[in-house]
């Protein structure tokens, strides 16, 4: 490879950002997961359920911790960190089963409620909670 084509990668916007230290990057959402089980007021049944399925894992991911608060969300309304929601939304749109998949398609999905918001075109809003209990087919598509 020449030492042009080398060059270019440091143009590329990845490479000029200034290097940290990542060494404490973890693909685990068992912190967040703790979290949402203090956030959750009644804890019971479906929610126990989820919660005992994610830590289970060696590491929690993020569609278990998706599938735990989906129950919360369901159990009502649940103060939910933007990140969290953020992660269960977009994991779940990308996995998502097909009929749903093509509501998404093409479209923002923007949560008024976090600072959050995915895709291109048309949005589609709705707070965090009203976007993921549509994404696991619990709820009508927001705004409408």
């Amino acid at each position: 490879m020449s030492d042009d084509r080398r060059d270019l990668a440091r143009y590329l916007p990845l490479s000029i950002r200034p290097r940290v230290d990542e060494s404490a990057v973890t693909d685990d959402w068992a912190a967040r997961l703790d979290e949402l089980v203090s956030a959750v007021p009644y804890a019971g049944g479906t929610f126990d359920a989820a919660v005992a399925r994610a830590r289970a894992r060696r590491r929690v991911r993020v569609s278990d911790l998706g599938a735990a608060l989906v129950e919360a969300y369901a159990l009502g309304e649940v103060e939910v960190d933007g990140v969290t929601s953020g992660a269960v939304a977009l994991a779940r749109a990308l996995a998502a089963p097909l009929p749903i998949r093509a509501v998404v398609r093409g479209r923002t999905l923007r949560a008024t409620d976090a600072d959050w918001a995915f895709g291109s075109g048309p949005e589609i809003t709705g707070t965090a909670r009203e976007i993921v209990l549509f994404l696991y087919g619990r709820g009508p598509v927001p705004g409408s």
